[in-house]
């Protein structure tokens, strides 16, 4: 059997009252600087990245209203 070596984030994009905010952007690039990939937030307030090489993601999101704001995730085996 081969070991898996690729993951998905799923990003939630919500205000203070923890309502969804629907079809706002959503930026995942590895932290190196390549591989840029971006999303709209679903009905749920949802994005998903899948089949992500394992490394370090920094994500950034703009929400209309809203400051942009970023977070850098791990992506790896568990």
């Amino acid at each position: 059997a081969r070991a898996q070596s690729s993951g998905s984030v799923r990003v939630i994009v919500h205000d203070a009252s923890d309502a969804p905010l629907i079809g706002q952007k959503v930026e995942l690039r590895r932290e190196a600087g390549d591989g840029l990939q971006t999303g709209l937030t679903d009905s749920n307030g949802a994005a998903s990245f899948v089949n992500l090489p394992w490394d370090r993601y920094r994500i950034d999101v703009s929400a209309t209203g809203f400051r942009p704001q970023s977070h850098i995730v791990v992506v790896r085996s568990t």
